[in-house]
């Protein structure tokens, strides 16, 4: 089966559009055995935001390199092309300290495996937030100088995205 969207809509944050999308048959679990393969990390800091952070560059014709191919040209479809990509790996207790990317024109995260107690994105402007609990074949889409953060992962599993940057074409 090729994988689709099988249904795309706006959520207002703060007035904010993020773009939110479930893809139905994408083999999320090996995807998350590809990105669990990865144990090289994009920054070495455990203080820093971006500890969670892995490469993500799965050999081509694999479930995982495919599910980039179907990123890439769902984000061409919508005006926009990707530059850059890595996995986001929360183990139990771990989170993410707020950031933004605001480089870029939007961010994007893809949910690969959430289980039960995982953590919230949370969205924040000034004092105020936002928190939206995401859901396996999830993606969100939202502005990169949208600061957002994602909250300590309560649960016994490890929680696993796909995020990356976007430019508009």
């Amino acid at each position: 089966m090729t994988p689709t969207v099988s249904h795309n809509i706006e959520v207002t944050v703060f007035d904010i559009f993020v773009t939110q999308a479930f893809f139905d048959g994408i083999d999320n679990a090996a995807i998350a055995t590809q990105v669990m393969e990865s144990h090289e990390r994009l920054y070495e800091d455990p203080n820093g935001s971006l500890f969670e952070d892995t490469i993500f560059s799965p050999e081509p014709g694999t479930v995982g390199h495919n599910f980039l191919l179907i990123l890439t040209q769902h984000f061409l479809n919508n005006g926009y092309r990707m530059v850059g990509h890595w996995s986001h790996i929360h183990r139990p207790l771990e989170s993410s300290n707020t950031h933004d990317h605001c480089d870029h024109d939007m961010s994007f995260a893809y949910y690969v495996k959430v289980p039960k107690g995982s953590g919230d994105i949370v969205f924040e402007i000034q004092n105020l937030n936002s928190a939206m609990k995401p859901r396996e074949g999830e993606l969100l889409v939202f502005p990169g100088w949208l600061k957002h953060r994602v909250s300590k992962n309560m649960g016994n599993e490890t929680r696993i995205s796909i995020a990356g940057n976007l430019k508009r074409l």
